[in-house]
């Protein structure tokens, strides 16, 4: 187990807001506020479909690592 990896499990805005860099400020906090506290790496996930998403992570320097099968209960 990495004890030094800390992980975003989630970042969202309203969609009125989202193109407004709040999503970016919110992932460059959290990346202070977890290198503070010692950790070294940093992850996270997305789903493919999120284009926006991943294209504000990769510019951030975030990179693929592992692609899984994500599934949704609807009940």
């Amino acid at each position: 187990m990495c004890h030094d990896v800390g992980h975003i499990t989630q970042v969202c805005t309203l969609p009125e807001f989202r193109g407004s860099g709040i999503g970016e400020h919110l992932v460059r906090y959290c990346y202070a506020d977890l290198a503070a506290r010692g950790f070294t790496e940093l992850s996270l996930t997305v789903t493919e479909e999120n284009q926006r998403a991943l294209a504000l992570y990769l510019r951030l320097g975030f990179h693929h690592v592992h692609t899984f099968d994500g599934f949704v209960w609807e009940g």
